[in-house]
């Protein structure tokens, strides 16, 4: 039953941000150092989900995800330790559901304010998990990813119709995707030319080229910090569909 006091009813709102005063004490477990976690599982078998309810472990239905509190009972002297029992516990979910289900695991709570947040970065983690082809994943052991991800996204809409980068992917359109890869590679490799022409399998001087090419088409000052810096986050949210080599 998933009435208005229940604990799942009262999680649900925890996660939602929407908690009633009652709810923290209607979760019948501390929350400070808890973690959700975030189960992508097609058809979750409800004898399953039974099974880890009775287990002790506390589970809602989120956008079609399965979501898991995890209250630790004991204290860790060390992060390490915790995380070593975090992952047990993603091992756990996954053994008990399919090889086809991903898990996204928050950082610890510090109160039930942080729950709403922390459901995000389980999701998150869950996303990139899934693109990296791991059965699970740590957000905090990926917390830069989650963030330029999600600050890569917010750029599209920011940047002014017609910049230089939408010029360069109309032209890599026509002869293929020689410059825009050429670009990611050398400005994630810290503008390492030698670095970024082994990622490509090319010459140096090709890349070089490339490069002044980059420079010709599209109007870019690869010198300046603040042009590479947008260069960089809108290069991110590309490779999500094109993932360099």
């Amino acid at each position: 039953m998933d009435g208005p006091t229940t604990p799942a009813a009262a999680l649900r709102r925890l996660l939602a941000g929407t908690a009633l005063v009652a709810d923290t004490a209607a979760i019948g477990r501390p929350l400070e150092g808890a973690r959700v976690l975030w189960l992508k599982v097609p058809a979750p078998s409800a004898s399953v989900v039974r099974s880890l309810e009775d287990e002790g472990h506390l589970i809602v239905e989120v956008r079609d995800a399965l979501v898991v509190l995890w209250c630790p009972s004991v204290r860790w002297d060390e992060q390490g330790h915790e995380q070593v029992a975090a992952k047990r516990l993603a091992r756990q979910l996954l053994r008990s559901f399919a090889a086809t289900a991903v898990v996204g695991v928050s950082a610890p709570a510090r109160s039930a304010l942080d729950l709403p947040a922390l459901l995000n970065d389980a999701e998150d983690a869950a996303r990139l998990a899934t693109e990296a082809g791991e059965p699970f994943l740590l957000a905090e052991e990926r917390w830069s990813d989650i963030a330029l991800r999600r600050v890569a996204g917010k750029c599209a809409g920011a940047l002014a119709a017609g910049n230089p980068l939408s010029r360069l992917v109309a032209h890599d359109a026509k002869v293929g995707r020689e410059l825009v890869a050429s670009l990611a590679a050398w400005l994630r490799h810290d503008r390492d030319t030698v670095a970024a022409a082994t990622t490509l399998h090319l010459h140096p001087n090709t890349l070089r080229y490339r490069l002044r090419r980059v420079r010709e088409l599209a109007g870019i000052d690869l010198d300046d910090p603040r042009q590479r810096l947008v260069l960089e986050l809108m290069l991110l949210d590309w490779q999500l569909d094109a993932p360099l080599g």
